[in-house]
């Protein structure tokens, strides 16, 4: 009985022993053999800068300008006027004119004056004209204003014009007829038909496509850069630099001598560049006029006749053109381009002073009623102004077009679209201040 009692406590005990065994870890031991063992890099013990601010991003916004939205009563014309903005844009670094729908419905033979009153005018004819019994007979023609498409309707005007106003003002000295554009070279003539008695009391008589009265003169006697101002006619007409019949002068020789010496002119610049097609002249003596043809140019200030000249002595008398045949060719579509100003935005470089500082040129499509722009027709010259630092605050945008030669440009109340788009940073007002006081104010 003891045995059996014995037995069942060591049994017991063994049990207890054993189960105590698997309970309990072998720690500290048992660690080093459970973990894996690696070695560290250097990213890993390298503190990493933090991720890029997100805040410094760009953000991209349309801006449509339809020009209809300006003030009417300030701008009556949307050639010219100030867009306030509704929204402003902060830290601008770029602005690109994406599309435009500009309207073709300027005037290329136009007459307008500004607010000030100063003339801008290609439309004005002045006729130079001295009498000996009645003085300056010099006035100012206008041609109508218009939208001339084609030189026929072009030459209808010009010819009324003369028949109807300059003709009767020149009566009974002499008249401008034919006035025509010859269709085989597109250049102006006039051809002048002196009356046999009256016209030698003529004195001095050419054109000037400007007005005088306020525009520099480009008489021949006055010693001046003989250039025209901007808004003349002349390049319309085929005339450059020049005014029509402008190698009038007096006559000096012997009777019945070839040679002619001018007084007052110089022949080789104001008579054609031409071997055999020289124009005809008028001379006047005392008591007639001639119709003379010149054969050559000896020098600057003398010429030779195809015949002896046949009238009484002829000294002091005058000669003028006997037709007025402009140098170049009519030209009705003179504006080639539209140049588009936006104050804020000036970007383009030139060495015309029209162009200078501006923000776009835009070729203007004669074919249709309007020009049309698209970046998407222009991939590799895009109408886009960046700034650096960016513009700090973008309230209001200063819109004008003017042509080629620098004149205001006149839709006549037509108005226009204009598509931009803007991007800024996200993180408004660091850069506010950075342009305050240089383009907006």
């Amino acid at each position: 009985m003891n045995k059996i009692i014995y037995l069942y406590i060591y049994l017991n005990i063994y049990i207890m022993e054993y189960h105590q065994d698997n309970m309990f870890s072998n720690f500290p031991h048992s660690i080093g053999s459970s973990i894996e063992q690696v070695t560290p890099t250097y990213d890993q013990i390298t503190i990493q800068a933090p991720d890029r601010n997100k805040t410094h991003g760009k953000k991209t916004k349309r801006l449509i300008v339809d020009s209809r939205e300006r003030d009417m009563e300030l701008y009556t014309d949307p050639s010219q006027y100030v867009l306030n903005l509704e929204t402003e844009y902060r830290d601008v670094i770029s602005v690109e004119l994406s599309q435009a729908n500009i309207p073709n419905s300027f005037y290329n033979i136009y007459h307008e004056e500004d607010k000030n009153g100063r003339l801008y005018a290609n439309n004005l004819i002045h006729l130079h004209m001295t009498t000996q019994d009645k003085g300056d007979l010099s006035k100012i023609f206008e041609l109508p204003p218009g939208k001339y498409t084609d030189i026929n309707m072009l030459e209808t005007q010009l010819q009324t014009l003369f028949t109807s106003e300059i003709n009767i003002h020149v009566s009974p000295y002499l008249q401008f007829n034919p006035v025509s554009i010859n269709p085989l070279t597109n250049k102006l003539e006039i051809t002048l038909v002196p009356d046999s008695n009256e016209f030698l009391k003529v004195t001095s008589l050419y054109f000037e496509w400007i007005n005088p009265n306020t525009c520099p003169t480009l008489n021949p006697n006055v010693k001046e850069k003989k250039e025209y101002p901007k808004h003349s006619i002349a390049p319309i007409l085929g005339f450059n630099k020049k005014n029509a019949g402008q190698f009038q002068g007096f006559i000096s020789g012997t009777n019945g001598s070839k040679n002619i010496t001018g007084y007052l002119t110089d022949f080789i610049n104001d008579l054609p560049k031409c071997s055999d097609d020289y124009p005809k002249i008028l001379i006047s003596d005392n008591t007639t006029t001639y119709t003379v043809e010149v054969e050559r140019i000896v020098s600057k200030n003398q010429l030779v006749l195809k015949s002896p000249f046949s009238g009484n002595s002829f000294s002091n008398t005058f000669f003028f053109p006997q037709m007025i045949v402009s140098p170049n060719v009519v030209e009705i579509e003179c504006d080639k381009y539209i140049i588009m100003d936006i104050r804020e935005l000036h970007r383009l470089k030139s060495n015309t002073d029209s162009i200078e500082d501006r923000f776009a040129v835009i070729p203007i499509d004669y074919s249709q009623c309007s020009t049309k722009m698209n970046i998407a027709h222009i991939p590799t010259q895009r109408e886009i102004k960046y700034f650096n630092p960016p513009f700090g605050c973008l309230s209001k945008m200063r819109i004008a077009f003017y042509r080629y030669n620098g004149d205001p440009l006149f839709f006549n109340g037509v108005n226009h679209l204009l598509d931009f788009n803007i991007t800024a940073l996200n993180q408004a007002g660091k850069y506010n201040n950075i342009n305050s006081g240089t383009i907006n104010n």
